[in-house]
């Protein structure tokens, strides 16, 4: 449903969630890319940890990002 971040040397996780996550790629080592049901494609700063919507996705279903 979200992203999650695990710190193993002070175990500590951290999960950030800004919608319900349908599928998912990591195009960069700082980006992940998002797909939600009847929402938005959403892309995900890792080193900054913010959301910013990429294109509105209400009236379509993402199934798949590759």
């Amino acid at each position: 449903g979200g992203i999650v971040a695990v710190d193993t040397l002070i175990h500590h996780i951290e999960y950030f969630r800004h919608y319900a996550v349908i599928c998912m790629v990591k195009p960069t080592d700082s980006t992940i890319v998002y797909g939600t049901k009847k929402y938005h494609l959403i892309k995900f700063n890792i080193k900054k940890k913010v959301y910013k919507s990429i294109l509105p996705t209400d009236s379509i279903d993402i199934n798949d990002l590759g």
